[in-house]
């Protein structure tokens, strides 16, 4: 089960997921001390767990609403010794390129119509609509209610509106 300063590493294909929990609950607030004791796991476990680079999110401090100098300068303390590439994705950069046409595409959706190939209950629905605008396409998989299924039906939903031949790509490729 998620627990907080428990980390879970999962292998997909050549690529090691971390899952990092950084709060009790996705309604809740998250709590530096949480942040610190999954850093203290990662640095006793990366060796083990045969990770050789990272990527980090700026822990905690979306939904979580920590301050961000104050996560940076603790992720600092425990990651810079380390003997491995470490890197901390800012994403201060808004959508981009074909997330920012598929992003365009959901703002602009109405979900109270039917859409082909997207089944959606009437909660969902309401989560959707109330979710507007976004800024980038990931958030919408951080909604209550909207599991992967949902997700991959509404990504592939706004990337078939919006595809290019230069972008022909699959959900499962843009998430190898």
């Amino acid at each position: 089960s998620i627990a907080i300063g428990k980390l879970d590493y999962y292998k997909a294909r050549d690529v090691l997921i971390i899952n990092f929990p950084t709060k009790i609950h996705f309604k809740y607030p998250s709590k530096i001390e949480w942040i610190e004791a999954g850093l203290r796991q990662f640095v006793s476990t990366y060796r083990s767990e045969g990770v050789t680079s990272v990527a980090f999110p700026r822990l905690g401090t979306s939904n979580g609403g920590l301050n961000w100098d104050d996560v940076s300068a603790l992720m600092e303390k425990f990651l810079s010794p380390l003997d491995i590439d470490v890197y901390i994705c800012l994403d201060r950069k808004g959508a981009e390129g074909l997330e920012k046409n598929m992003v365009d595409k959901y703002n602009n959706t109405s979900f109270a119509y039917p859409i082909e190939g997207v089944r959606l209950t009437r909660k969902q629905i309401d989560v959707l609509e109330n979710s507007k605008p976004i800024n980038r396409f990931w958030q919408i998989k951080e909604l209550d209610g909207i599991g992967i299924t949902c997700y991959k039906r509404l990504f592939n939903y706004c990337k078939s509106e919006t595809d290019t031949h230069a972008e022909q790509i699959s959900f499962d490729e843009w998430f190898q």
